[in-house]
């Protein structure tokens, strides 16, 4: 038996590690946990709070900025964001292919007119054209419907006493009818009305309303609108038997005159009347035609108490039809006094 000298073979003593103490690890792993929450805190709240819509218009903004720097490049310049403003005003006329800068055309168009008043815009010279369009009227008719107001003329009753038809109704008609007509038959002619609606022109009423003192007044609008005629619209009253027109005019009146013989035959040609008659005021005065101051005339329509006349003159096509052919006998007779 061999006899094992050998000794066992020593390991070597492994080395410890060295470990920190216990309460420090603690202390550095508290702290690398708060340091990663808090950093993570803030990219989810930053992220969070921005409002996904904002992001993505300007994600898109971004890029259209990039497309137009891209853009700019390839036509050769790259506009300066602090000239856009001024670079803005210009306008490219496209032509005559020139680049005029509007906001310096205006102020020079302002300085001219500050410094030359007789140098003028487009504006000022379009106004002024419109106006030399306007021009004066050859003549004015002062239409007036006779009555109105607290005066309604002669009225037409029915069996029991109620008012049917006044006169002072059936004159206004007949005046708003002769200004229209003689709008389209003759616009250079201007028409006036004494009244418009159904009342005194004078605006008195009752116990202060005076027959002479409204009719003064309407015969002063002569002078006071400056016309050169005065017509008075009136229907006649009297017996069953007596109907037709009659026109009354002054003795030295000659236009009037004349005209009256024109009138006659305009009523004629639409068979308004058979019976027609011209009175003077010398045998008859008015207070209207004497005291207007022009050729004056009253013109009674018909009699409200022939049941022929009283019809034409409540139908409303009929009355427009006498007062269109009264405008032309006027027109007519105008131009051919000018």
């Amino acid at each position: 038996m061999v006899e094992n000298n050998s000794q066992p073979l020593k390991q070597r003593p492994r080395k410890k590690k060295r470990r920190l103490r216990k309460p420090i690890r603690i202390f550095l792993w508290c702290v690398g946990i708060g340091t990663t929450l808090s950093l993570g805190n803030y990219v989810v709240k930053a992220f969070t709070t921005q409002d996904p819509a904002n992001l993505v218009a300007a994600l898109v903004t971004n890029q259209n900025d990039h497309s137009q720097a891209n853009e700019q490049q390839t036509n050769g310049f790259i506009q300066d964001p602090q000239t856009t403003d001024s670079n803005s005003s210009l306008v490219d006329d496209s032509k005559n292919g020139s680049t005029t800068d509007s906001s310096n055309e205006n102020s020079d168009d302002s300085n001219t007119i500050t410094k030359n008043d007789s140098t003028k815009d487009h504006s000022s010279l379009q106004v002024e054209n419109e106006s030399e369009k306007i021009t004066e009227p050859i003549a004015t008719i002062l239409v007036d419907a006779g009555h109105g107001g607290i005066d309604p003329g002669m009225t037409v009753f029915d069996e029991v006493g109620q008012p049917v038809w006044m006169e002072k109704n059936i004159n206004l008609n007949a005046a708003l009818k002769f200004k229209e007509a003689m709008a389209w038959i003759n616009p250079d002619i201007r028409v006036l009305l004494t009244r418009d609606g159904d009342f005194a022109t004078t605006g008195d009423q009752y116990e202060n309303y005076s027959e002479v003192t409204e009719l003064t007044n309407r015969t002063n609008m002569v002078s006071a609108y400056g016309a050169n005629y005065y017509l008075s619209l009136h229907c006649n009253s009297g017996g069953s038997s007596q109907s037709g027109v009659e026109l009354y005019v002054r003795s030295n009146d000659s236009f009037s005159n004349t005209l009256a013989q024109n009138v006659f035959q305009a009523f004629e040609a639409i068979g308004w009347s058979d019976r027609q008659s011209v009175i003077t005021t010398d045998s008859h005065p008015l207070h209207v035609v004497d005291l207007a101051g022009v050729p004056s005339m009253l013109v009674e329509m018909g009699y409200m108490t022939d049941p022929e006349d009283l019809a034409q003159l409540v139908d409303d096509q009929q009355l427009t039809t006498l007062m269109e052919q009264l405008a032309a006998a006027y027109s007519e007779m105008i131009l051919s006094s000018k």
